[in-house]
């Protein structure tokens, strides 16, 4: 009882609330940007003619951050005649963010990497999306390009 009353007055660190870097682009540009280049690639295979994209995001950017860890053990025992020793074990393991200080002198924590947004979805409206040829092509191309499912893509024809 006497060390875990210790144990409860030794000062913590606390997590911080780390606010991720302004990216270069918005998530909105990034959707844009990535309509741009399918319309772009798209529009370069035979049969498709005009194209139209819309991207639908899922999740903005995200940021994974350096951390470390730090375990405490706590073993006690406690020894009767009848039954023999028996040991008691506790682990606490506390984590705190990896602190960088920029040249201004402010502190941050180090980013470990940044994700790009999710996709949910895309639509493509073309020319050729009528011909089950051009749109198995379409699929295709969106599929491995955005590295999504075909089922999250849909290709329509387009009207004139």
């Amino acid at each position: 009882g006497i060390v875990l009353v210790g144990f409860a007055q030794l000062p913590t660190r606390e997590k911080e609330v780390v606010q991720p870097p302004q990216s270069q682009s918005t998530y909105q540009e990034y959707g844009a940007e990535l309509e741009t280049r399918l319309s772009d690639i798209l529009g370069s295979i035979e049969g498709v003619g005009r194209v139209k994209v819309m991207v639908t995001m899922e999740s903005s950017y995200g940021y994974e951050y350096a951390t470390e860890n730090r375990t405490d053990v706590d073993k006690s025992s406690d020894v009767r005649e009848e039954q023999g020793e028996k040991i008691q074990e506790k682990n606490t393991v506390e984590e705190t963010y990896v602190m960088v200080e920029n040249n201004d002198g402010e502190k941050s924590a180090l980013i470990k990497r940044e994700m790009a947004p999710t996709l949910k979805g895309v639509v493509v409206v073309c020319d050729g999306g009528d011909d089950p040829v051009i749109k198995s092509s379409v699929v295709e191309m969106v599929s491995v390009a955005a590295n999504l499912s075909t089922a999250k893509i849909a290709v329509s024809k387009m009207i004139k």
